[in-house]
């Protein structure tokens, strides 16, 4: 209907005016990508299976089966092939030859793979199968590796949605064994996107969700502030922003109906592959945007290299900037407009959609059916994600495969993946201590296996980490590691700035830990005493607390006197409770106002179950910070003080329309799922 129109009043009212028309009447329906079919991964092994055994694979008796499916699982086949013919194996009666099968190429199978191959090994319900799952998690659990940090992750679902007034953010781990090979449908735009991206962003309704942001009270009570204009100076938006002042330049008054920011609609995604990034967006003014911008580009010359190629029939402009090397790619295939900073990975996505759906994202049935259930037509769905975190956040030590494996075996023989925690009593201590901004309760790898991954794997060469045993004449691994938990709750209270001599700047929260202890000696506050002053150059005083059971280690630097400094600065002073809760404070000051709180209130309470919980007070924090940044801009000097009070008093107000920011994670058969939302104030 729209294209109608435009061309109906192109007609009436000629070209030069049709542009103005297109920027006036904005006819902004909402675009869903339609559904396309494409062969689905049961059908590609199917072709696969006919092609190796010259016969329909249903109709194979089982020895041929047995031999087909040995024969697709090695190296040499496709992915989607060697996945289905694993999930296949679980159909047959020859349980020791399935076996046999698994055994022999396990160790050549990808992360996906191997989940479904573990998966299968699980339900031949055989002694020997049950053996080989127990030999395969000692052999792992005994790997430092496989206690990686966030090392054990999968695919995951991240979904942002509104909620009446708060913003809600659901994660949820998804398991292979739940992909269905049989779908055939996916969404087209998704298409463009090969398969295995570091991850992948879809904003079903981008314009309508800016839109809404501009109109809401958050916005409305910076009116007039700064700060929005600030942000265009942030390093990653500064491109964007001069961009944005040259198009006015170029097009006059109508030029910010084009800026890059509103240019495009409903179905933005975005996939990061590598360094490179590739976006995918419904046309609608991005033709007229990007015809718009190849002409600055071109005009200015010597600063940019301009060309174009043809990708199977699509034509792909292409854009460097000679200076720093950089370049963009755009086409325009069929109804879409595709965006690359690079150009094999624009013509790579062109391929992809044009001849080889199979190869793409959308093709993958767990991401599929994920994606397709995200209802894309509600105004209150904001982002959909797909991406691992172990391949996010990029630990030491997860580029090695044995924390995910682990997880998976872990999960067949229904062994938990994180440690449950002990208790839950030390995080309502914790929101009872003065001063408190956010406060979470974390559970996850024992001590031991802990301590064993930071000296084994973050360790380089013959473990550095061993001159603490030096230094303090005490084994960690023995002495003190054993008896901590794999529970901790830490709570925030204050950001603080301390400039220091050497134009040194000490920025951080004070921050109080609270560990529960299993089975710690008697004394065992002496023992962190004697390791804490031995590796430091901080002295450390004992101070019997009010109950005259518990005692204080206060510490107190030895480099100055200044007793301002002393105050403030970073000295890690610990308190063992009842010798039942080990708590480390990072100042003295914070050390002597919690501990008689935990002394006083503190009870053993059984965890329930979520490995990580926690909130943040978003009006403390908003404060807090408010006066931390005031103190560090003061001193940097870029702003007058009556500009500090004009950008961080509305931020402020804004930010106190929201109560808190909640989360809750839990782990559900063997997989995390968890809920993050930022509570409005009623």
């Amino acid at each position: 209907m729209r294209r109608f129109l435009l061309i109906f009043f192109g007609v009436l009212l000629g070209s030069a005016s049709l542009l103005a028309l297109y920027v006036v009447i904005d006819l902004d329906p909402d675009d869903i990508s339609p559904t396309v079919e494409s062969p689905s991964w049961m059908a590609r092994f199917e072709a696969a299976a006919r092609a190796r055994a010259g016969g329909e694979y249903a109709t194979l008796n089982d020895p041929r089966k047995l031999k087909t499916l040995s024969d697709l699982i090695a190296p040499g086949e496709s992915e989607a092939v060697r996945e289905v013919a694993l999930y296949k194996l679980r159909e047959l009666p020859d349980k020791e030859g399935v076996l046999a099968i698994l055994r022999r190429n396990q160790a050549s199978l990808t992360p996906d793979q191997f989940e479904v191959a573990i998966a299968t090994a699980s339900k031949l319900g055989i002694p020997k199968s049950k053996a080989w799952l127990d030999s395969l998690y000692k052999a792992l659990n005994a790997d430092p590796a496989a206690h990686t940090p966030l090392g054990s992750y999968r695919m995951t679902s991240l979904l942002l949605s509104v909620a009446d007034a708060d913003l809600v953010a659901n994660f949820a781990e998804r398991s292979r064994n739940a992909a269905d090979y049989s779908r055939n449908k996916s969404s087209e735009i998704t298409c463009f996107f090969p398969r295995n991206p570091d991850y992948f962003v879809a904003f079903p309704n981008a314009d309508d969700m800016i839109e809404q942001f501009g109109d809401s009270k958050f916005v409305q009570t910076l009116d007039g502030s700064p700060v929005p204009g600030d942000v265009w100076a942030l390093p990653i938006l500064r491109t964007i922003s001069a961009l944005r002042n040259r198009l006015t330049d170029q097009m006059g008054f109508i030029g910010k109906y084009f800026s890059p920011e509103v240019m495009f609609r409903d179905n933005l995604l975005l996939g990061r592959y590598g360094d490179d990034y590739l976006i995918a967006a419904f046309k609608d003014k991005n033709v007229t945007v990007a015809e718009t911008m190849m002409k600055i580009f071109e005009a200015l010359g010597s600063d940019f290299g301009v060309k174009r190629w043809d990708v199977g029939g699509v034509t792909v402009s292409s854009v460097m900037n000679r200076k720093t090397g950089k370049s963009l790619a755009y086409a325009t295939p069929e109804g879409y407009f595709v965006v690359a900073t690079d150009s094999a990975l624009i013509s790579q996505a062109l391929r992809t959609y044009g001849t080889d759906r199979t190869a793409s994202l959308g093709n993958d049935p767990l991401f599929n059916q994920h994606y397709l259930a995200m209802e894309q037509t509600e105004e209150r769905g904001v982002m959909f994600a797909w991406f691992n975190p172990t391949r996010y956040f990029d630990m030491i030590g997860s580029d090695r495969q044995t924390a995910r494996r682990l997880a998976i075996v872990a999960r067949a023989l229904g062994k938990p993946v994180n440690e449950a925690p002990t208790e839950s009593g030390t995080l309502a201590a914790m929101g009872q201590v003065p001063g408190m901004i956010a406060s979470s309760l974390a559970s996850g790898q024992t001590s031991d296996n802990l301590w064993k991954y930071l000296v084994n794997v973050r360790s380089v060469g013959k473990n550095p980490l061993d001159s603490l045993a030096r230094l303090s004449k005490i084994n960690v691994g023995k002495q003190i590691v054993p008896f901590l938990s794999g529970t901790a709750t830490v709570g925030y209270f204050g950001l603080d700035y301390l400039r220091e001599q050497y134009a040194y700047s000490n920025t951080g929260f004070n921050t109080l830990i609270a560990v529960p202890l299993q089975k710690a000696p008697a004394k065992f506050d002496s023992t962190l005493g004697i390791f804490f002053s031995r590796i430091t150059s901080l002295a450390y005083s004992k101070e019997p607390l009010a109950d005259g059971k518990n005692r204080l280690f206060l510490a107190r630097d030895t480099t100055t006197n200044d007793s301002l400094l002393q105050a403030r600065k970073f000295q890690p002073s610990f308190a063992v409770i009842d010798n039942r809760i080990l708590l480390i404070a990072t100042t003295p000051d914070l050390l002597q106002r919690a501990a008689p709180v935990f002394s006083r209130t503190w009870s053993s309470v059984a965890g329930q179950g979520e490995y990580i919980v926690g909130s943040i007070k978003v009006d403390s924090f908003a404060v807090n910070s408010a006066a931390y940044l005031r103190g560090h801009l003061l001193r940097t000097d870029r702003y007058a003080p009556e500009e500090i009070t004009e950008r961080l008093d509305p931020l402020k107000n804004a930010l106190a329309l929201y109560d808190r920011l909640e989360w809750k994670f839990k782990t559900e058969d063997g997989l995390r799922v968890g809920e993050a939302r930022l509570v409005a104030k009623k």
